[in-house]
């Protein structure tokens, strides 16, 4: 792939990252722990779950390890694994730092480059490349 292919993918996840912040903008503390979806998930967990999947993706899975968690690694609640009761704030700039995160690893990384870790364990040994 070109630089080109990059560039238009680096700007399609842009646009992914920026219609979830647009859709929470301006929502209260109150208004991001409320459960309002049928799954009684909550918005601020919804973007704390696009942190991680971010710093799964872009940390664990492409190169085999991730920097630390802000906060202690948890299972999933008992209210659900898209819940979180974290204040918004500490959330937001979790969410933020993993898309810094995966932007410079983006940035500097070819798109054929093999991923050193996996995303399950039943992923095949060659893992994903930088494309997938």
């Amino acid at each position: 792939m070109t630089d080109t292919d990059k560039e238009a993918l680096s700007a399609f996840l842009d646009a992914q990252r920026a219609v979830v912040l647009a859709v929470v903008a301006g929502l209260d503390e109150d208004a991001v722990h409320t459960r309002l979806f049928p799954s009684q998930w909550n918005v601020i967990g919804i973007v704390e779950h696009l942190g991680h999947a971010e710093r799964h993706w872009f940390q664990q899975v492409a190169t085999g390890m991730a920097e630390p968690l802000p906060w202690a690694e948890e299972p999933d609640s008992a209210d659900g694994p898209l819940t979180s009761n974290r204040p918004a704030e500490e959330v937001f700039a979790f969410y933020d730092r993993q898309i810094s995160l995966s932007r410079r690893f983006v940035a500097g990384t070819g798109l054929d480059t093999r991923a050193v870790g996996r995303h399950n364990e039943h992923d095949p040994s060659d893992g994903y490349d930088l494309r997938y």
